[in-house]
């Protein structure tokens, strides 16, 4: 799981660099991957890493990208969990 979590950091930093982001939503397989996520709130301490209930949350937050108020309320009502930093 280790390489995972890896690979995903490595990802993570090149696709946000510098832009200020906190959080991070997950789907798809990894969503209910207990170790991913531990490992992942590990690596990268200062984001907030959230499941997604949503099947299609790639897709769902492409369309949220830029309305505050869908956002938010999409927040409410999708977010499982959220992991603390251990």
């Amino acid at each position: 799981m280790n390489e995972f979590t890896d690979l995903q950091v490595m990802s993570l930093d090149l696709t946000i660099a510098d832009s200020g982001v906190k959080q991070v939503y997950v789907d798809g397989g990894f969503a209910s991957s207990e170790p991913f996520f531990q490992g992942l709130a590990i690596k990268l301490p200062e984001i907030k890493i959230f499941t997604n209930s949503s099947a299609s949350g790639s897709a769902m937050g492409a369309a949220l990208l830029g309305n505050d108020q869908v956002q938010d309320q999409f927040r409410l009502k999708n977010c499982v969990r959220h992991l603390p930093v251990l």
